[in-house]
């Protein structure tokens, strides 16, 4: 959660978080939205922060997305097919809004 960073004094502000320094060398990043309430910002929010202010396009925001699928617990036949679920969802909704 790139909010709860500068919240918590990782970095001074969001210019300076390394988040697309990171995407760049291939280190797989997520983004989160950890403590809503803690740090006023919802997952949706995170998203936004993906595109206005690190200036990701649609594929790159979708990729890192798909990355919490990726990387998380569930078991290989179940990550596989949320990933199925999220690509078909994405494509659905890229196409309702011409991106």
């Amino acid at each position: 959660c790139p909010t709860s960073n500068i919240c918590l004094g990782v970095y001074t502000d969001i210019s300076s978080h390394p988040l697309p320094r990171l995407y760049a060398a291939g280190i797989p990043i997520t983004v989160n939205s950890d403590d809503p309430p803690l740090f006023n910002t919802t997952l949706n929010q995170e998203v936004g922060l993906l595109f206005d202010v690190f200036k990701f396009d649609v594929n790159t925001v979708n990729d890192i997305l798909l990355n919490g699928v990726r990387h998380s617990f569930l078991s290989i036949e179940e990550k596989h097919a949320m990933e199925t679920v999220f690509r078909a969802r994405m494509a659905q909704l890229q196409q309702e809004l011409a991106l």
